[in-house]
C-alpha cells in the first residue's frame, strides 16, 4: 500500500453511512485496546449534529480511495471554562496500521486546535499495553499525568487508563 495515497480530511455528513461500516469493522477486530463499539448511520449523524452545536469538535478521517480506514475524533468541553482543553480518541483499521496514518492525523489534529483562540491542551486516554499508540503520543510531545483506575472494561474485566495530554 502506498501511504501518500492516502487523503485526510475532516468528516462531512455524507461520510455518516462509511464512518458506520467503519466502526463496524473496527468493532469485528475484537481489540483489547478500544471499546469496539458499533454504529449505526443514524449515530453517526448525530454526532455530526454534536459537533456542530459544540463547535470546538470535529473528526478527520484517512481515507483509502473512498473507504474510511482511520478516525480521529476531537471535542473540546461544552462549559465556558473547558472550551480551551479537548479530548482525543483515535483508531486505524488493522491492514493500515504502523504506517504513519495515526501520526498524520495527530499532526492535522495538534495543527488545527493550535490555531484556535485561547486553546491549549489536548488529552486522551490509553490502555497501559498499547505500547505503540503510547510511543507515538510521546513522540508528538503528549505526557503521562495520571493513571484512571478501572476506567474501561475489556473482556468482561475492569482496566486501568493511562492518562496523558499535549500542552502548549
Amino acid at each position: 500500500m502506498d501511504v501518500t495515497q492516502i487523503v485526510l480530511r475532516h468528516a462531512v455528513l455524507s461520510d455518516a453511512e462509511a464512518l458506520s461500516k467503519f466502526m463496524n469493522t473496527l468493532a469485528d477486530e475484537n481489540l483489547d485496546t478500544i471499546s469496539g463499539v458499533r454504529t449505526t448511520p443514524a449515530e453517526e449523524v448525530a454526532l455530526f449534529e454534536k459537533a456542530a452545536k459544540n463547535g470546538r469538535a470535529f473528526r478527520l478521517i484517512a481515507l483509502d480511495t473512498d473507504e474510511v480506514i482511520g478516525l480521529l475524533g476531537l471535542w473540546a468541553g461544552e462549559q465556558a471554562h473547558s472550551r480551551d482543553a479537548a479530548r482525543l480518541g483515535m483508531s486505524v483499521l488493522s491492514p493500515y496500521r504502523g504506517q504513519g496514518i495515526g501520526r498524520k492525523l495527530m499532526k492535522a489534529a495538534i495543527d488545527e486546535t493550535k490555531k484556535w483562540p485561547s486553546f491549549c491542551r489536548i488529552e486522551l486516554e490509553v490502555v497501559p499495553w498499547n505500547k505503540p499508540a503510547i510511543h507515538l503520543y510521546e513522540s508528538l510531545g503528549f505526557v503521562r499525568e495520571g493513571v484512571k483506575r478501572k476506567a474501561a472494561n475489556y473482556g468482561g474485566k475492569p482496566t486501568d487508563s493511562a492518562l496523558m495530554a499535549l500542552v502548549w
